[in-house]
Parts: C-alpha cells; structure tokens; sequence
C-alpha cells in the first residue's frame, strides 16, 4: 500500500483505455494520478510480450477474468466463455494480434531477446490501425454527441498509433498508404515479413464472389479484402499493449502511482449536497479495505463488462447506488441515481460478432502454422463473440513459407490473417433481410439508433460480415487431433452490425461475484438470417471458387451436415461463440434513450465521475474495436486537460 491516499485523479483499471488516460495526465507535472488495477504487472513476462503465447493467459485466474454468459436460449442453451484481460494493459495485453487484416503467416524470436526490450520509443514511422468507416464515427455525432465523429475520431488514432513500415513493405504488402493517416503514436503497428501462402488466393476467391481488394482500407471505406499491421516493435518481434506503450516509457513519473492486485469494491460517493459527488474509490488488496481520494475526478475505466458492474455497486454502501432501480432493489441495494441503461445495450463482441469458424483441410504445398505440438494455440477460439468452427484440410503441392521452428529458444511470436469485409448486397438473399429489418420491431434499440442500423442495411459499401483466415488447426467435433503430416485452414466470419441488446448485471451485492452475462444470441431473425447466409458465403469462398479450389482439399466441419438448411442451423446454435468485442453497456447516447454517459463522458446525475472505456460505444463497429479505444482514451485525456 502507498502512503499517499489522495491524488487529483483515480482511475479503475490499468487495462487498454485507462493507461492511456494516465500517461497523458502525468504529462502535467502538477497533476497526480492513481491507478488501480485487479490484476498484476506481466509486461515483460514471455507469456505477455509473445503474442503467441497469448493462450497461456486465457481462463488463467490470475491474468484472466474468465467470465461466462448465463445460458443463451436461442443457441441450445449454451454458457459462453469470455476471456478479459486481468493485468495492467487488460486485453490489450492477452489479443493474439492487435490491428486487423495482415497478410502474413507468423514471426519468429530468439527468448534471449527478450532482454533487450526497453521502452518504445516515438517513432516517426507512417501509421495505420484498424479503424471503422467514416460513416460509423459520424454516427456517434449523429444521434447527439457533439464533437465525436470521423475526423476526430482519425485526429486521435493518428495520435496513438505509428506505422512502421518501410517503402518496399508497403509494396510488398500491397498497401497504398495516405498522408494524412500518418502518426509518430506510441502503439507500432509493423508488417510480417512472412507471406501466408494462399494470400493471393484468398484475395482472388473473394474478387469472384463480387468483393474487390482494398489497398487503403484506414482511408474511411472497409468494404473489400484487406490487411494492415500487427502490434508488435519492429526489432523485437514482442508485443505492443497500452502497458508497453503507454505505462512502460512513463512509469518513473513522480506524479504517476499504480497499485495491482486492487480489486475496486465501490466508488465512495457524497450526498451531503444533494447531487451525488465521485470523492474516491474503495478496493481491497490481500483481503485488506482501503480507499484512495479524488480531489479532482474518479475515471471508471473497467471495460464494458465490470463498468457497469462497479456502477450498480457503488455508492455511500448501502445508500447510493447508480443503475436500474429493479435490479438493485432485487438485492435490497437502494438507488438514488436511476440510469436504467447501466449494463443494458450490450454488445457482444463485433455486434454480436458471430464468428463463424470453417475448419478446412489445406492442399500440401500451403503451409499453415501449428502442428500437433501447437494444437493448444488456439484451445478457446471463438469462445467470445458468436462464432461457429468449420476447419479445411489443404491440398498437397506446396511449399510453406513460414520459417521453422526447430530450436528450443525460439518461439512463434504471433499469427496473422487474411481478412474481407462483406456487405449485404453479396450474400444470397439481402432482400429477405431488408424485410426481415422492416417487419421486425427492436424494442431495445433507441430510435436514433435503430434509423442509423436500418440506413446501414440498405448502404451497398457498408460491411454486415467480417471473414478471416487463420492457418491453424482447431479440433472439433468432426476430427480431434491433427495430421502431422497435412495443414489446415480455419475460417471465422463475424456478424458487424448486429440488432440483438444484451446486458450485464449484478446478481449480488458481493463485488467479487462475477456478473450476469448476457449476449441475447440470435434472439431477433435479422441477425440469425444474416449470420446463416454470411455463413454460407464463406463455405461458397472456401468451396465453390476457382481460386480456392487447388487449395482446399476437404472441408472437416460442418462436412455433409451443412450441406443441409437443418444441418447448418444446429451446427450453428452448438457452436456458436463470441469474439473478444464487448461494447455499449454504459453508453455515450441522450440519458432518455438509454444513455449513461454525455459527449463529456460524464455520468449523468453524479458529478465528479467519468467513463473512459469500451463501454460507452452506444453501437458496435465494423471494426475491431481496439484502435478506437485507444482513440477515445486520447480525445477523453484531453477532455481532462480542458477542465484543469
């Protein structure tokens, strides 16, 4: 424990956003900041800085939350598994990969270069991140948020991120870079420089069912087959989180104090003067109570599943309490501040991303990574966003063009993917689905938001289905083990923009009890009609392309039970999972229509509390969501600065 106990600003938790926050705070030497994270330091652990390690993390009490959802009933009442990030960097510091699409296969390291990690540096290296559309930032400006849209939203990702590229790897990587996307930003995003040997094919299948290549994809438009960087630094091979990025260069700030291993309890609220006032935080560490005081501002920064958790809890216990007065009356906690939309409005994950995994068996002249020995990389994939398994076997023929890794220092650093972004005109029946919207009544959607969904619909350039490639062997049903001696490919198709709402809630007054979860999988026929014929198109790429023909040698699973409309569906429901994007429970929207947080990021009815994280992302984006989050915790630091 610390000895000073009262800073201008605490901020809960050390995970993607709330690190951010700090280090730029502290950039005001006369502004102290505290930060409590649950989980501990493993930056320059192996198992954190090599993302392909990232699984030793996953469903580990110690660096995961390990959450589970209640039993979703229209997915045969299956409990889902949802891994987060417990450490400071949160899941920025246990992804497999940061940015999206990239076209290689996988870097390799020696473990004695570990050592030689330091700080990184600002670099003046061309940036690029995953990003949304144009049209989705402005969306947020669109339904009243004055000052979030596109261009500010790009004015923060060039902030935080670098492009680390040289000329020949743009080239090689096909990507057309723009001026003004370029940063000197402390996350390096670096291209591999191995080539995923059936790159050029996928790109070809997917330009024959009527989706082009998109060389610029950060430019404002997704749509098409695209790549872009992986975080790791450029010498190293190791990862870049917001730990190593943001808290590692910065943690010898005199200003700057982190404890770990600080569970939050509570925000201790003041009501003396009527409108409830954030004056500090409680948390235990080692089964001991403390609190910490704000003079300035608390800063909720717990992510989208335990922001709205340690609101309903907080509060001068058991007088205050902010959230849905008949949640909290369920267990006898009183509410003086009522946001009925505090754990409501979530999203699971890419909306509802529902990943839908093709496992195929690969021709032999493509490599793909993990043999038998490595089968565990990938033990949960699909385990948060829906998703469903289907692995191919490839064809023989070909040489692999990943390096081998036969010494016993040198370890995979991390895996990338081949990506493409589908609108809904390219799937089989996009008028079923338009009328499926229209008839279709989403009680919980805001009308503000609903208009914006059903608009997307309709737009030929907006994307509906994510689909990726990973060289992998995922064991299923169907086959358990892999050959050694064939490779395999495993497809994952996301759903961008789903209609389901979910929510998280207590179901205890105990803060240490895990909360109800839940995704509300398919519970509406846009998305389950969407998902099924995004399904069906990637088993179209994979299976009935000419490009992709000389490399799939078989389809593992669903094989000859998705042949069938009865057959996918059930393959479906069973194995249906989510993707690691949990959006929307303490959202940025009008306090009337649900919303927890205004333009400010300010907590409707308390003064003194903010919310800096995922959470207040009222829809989801067609988009991995991290570089966004980076990007918000930059404008939110600013934010701060203008009231100091």
């Amino acid at each position: 424990m610390v000895a000073t106990t009262e800073f201008d600003y605490v901020i809960i938790g050390g995970g993607t956003a709330g690190l951010v926050v700090a280090a730029r705070l502290t950039e005001l030497k006369d502004i102290s900041v505290c930060v409590l994270e649950a989980g501990g330091d493993i930056t320059s652990t192996s198992d954190a800085s090599v993302p392909g390690d990232a699984q030793k993390l996953w469903f580990n009490k110690e660096t995961d939350w390990s959450f589970v959802s209640v039993p979703q009933k229209h997915s045969e009442e299956r409990v889902i598994p949802i891994s987060r990030g417990k450490a400071l960097g949160g899941s920025s510091m246990a992804s497999i990969i940061l940015t999206f699409p990239a076209d290689s296969l996988m870097y390799s390291f020696r473990l004695d270069q570990l050592d030689a990690v330091e700080p990184l540096p600002f670099s003046d290296s061309i940036f690029s991140s995953e990003s949304a559309t144009a049209r989705e930032y402005d969306a947020l400006e669109r339904i009243g948020n004055v000052g979030w849209n596109s261009t500010e939203i790009h004015k923060y990702m060039v902030k935080s991120h670098t492009l680390a590229y040289a000329p020949e790897e743009l080239t090689e990587n096909r990507f057309e870079a723009n001026e003004k996307d370029f940063g000197s930003g402390p996350v390096l995003n670096t291209p591999s420089p191995y080539k995923i040997s059936y790159r050029d094919e996928w790109y070809k299948a997917l330009e024959e069912c009527g989706v082009p290549y998109n060389a610029n994809a950060t430019g404002g438009e997704t749509m098409g087959s695209w790549m872009s960087a992986m975080a790791l630094h450029p010498k190293t091979n190791t990862r870049v989180s917001s730990a190593s990025a943001y808290y590692e260069p910065n943690k010898h700030r005199q200003n700057l104090t982190v404890i770990t291993k600080a569970h939050v309890t509570r925000i201790h609220m003041n009501t003396t003067s009527g409108k409830p006032v954030a004056e500090g935080v409680h948390y235990e560490t080692d089964g001991k109570k403390h609190v910490v005081s704000a003079r300035k501002e608390v800063i909720l920064s717990a992510g989208s599943i335990q922001t709205p958790q340690i609101l309903e809890l907080s509060g001068e216990f058991p007088c205050v309490c902010i959230g849905q007065k008949k949640i909290l009356d369920k267990y006898g906690i009183p509410t003086v501040v009522e946001l009925p939309g505090v754990g409501e409005n979530y999203r699971g994950c890419s909306s509802l991303t529902a990943p839908s995994l093709n496992h195929l068996q690969l021709k032999q002249r493509f490599a793909s990574l993990f043999m038998a020995s490595h089968v565990s990389y990938f033990p949960s994939l699909g385990q948060d966003h829906l998703a469903i398994a289907m692995p191919y076997e490839m064809k023989a023929g070909y040489d692999g063009h990943h390096p081998s890794v036969t010494l016993p220092e040198e370890k995979v650093s991390a895996v990338t993917m081949t990506y493409a972004f589908i609108p809904l005109t390219k799937l089989e029946e996009p008028q079923d689905l338009l009328e499926h919207a229209r008839k279709s009544t989403f009680s919980k959607i805001p009308p503000s938001v609903l208009n914006i969904q059903q608009e997307w619909l309709k737009d030929e350039t907006m994307p509906h289905i994510e689909l990726a490639t990973f060289p992998v062997f995922m064991p299923t049903a169907n086959q358990a083990q892999p050959d050694p001696e064939k490779r395999y490919l495993l497809a994952c198709g996301i759903l961008l923009h789903p209609f389901a709402r979910g929510s998280i809630h207590i179901n205890s007054s105990d803060a240490f009890k895990q909360p109800d979860i839940d995704l509300s999988a398919f519970d509406n026929e846009v998305d389950w009609q969407t998902f099924m014929q995004g399904t069906k198109f990637s088993r179209k790429v994979f299976l009935k392309t000419k490009a992709f023909d000389g490399v799939i040698a078989k389809e593992i699973a669903p094989g000859s039970d998705g042949d069938t409309q009865e057959g996918l569906e059930k393959y479906v429901k069973t194995i249906v999972t989510t993707a690691f994007h949990p959006v929307g429970t303490a959202a940025m929207m009008k306090k009337e229509e649900g919303g927890v947080v205004d333009n400010k990021l300010r907590v409707y009815g308390v003064d003194k509390l903010r919310v800096v994280d995922a959470s207040v992302l009222p829809f989801q984006l067609g988009t991995h969501p991290q570089s966004t989050i980076y990007a918000i915790a930059e404008k939110a630091a600013d934010l701060f600065k203008e009231d100091i």
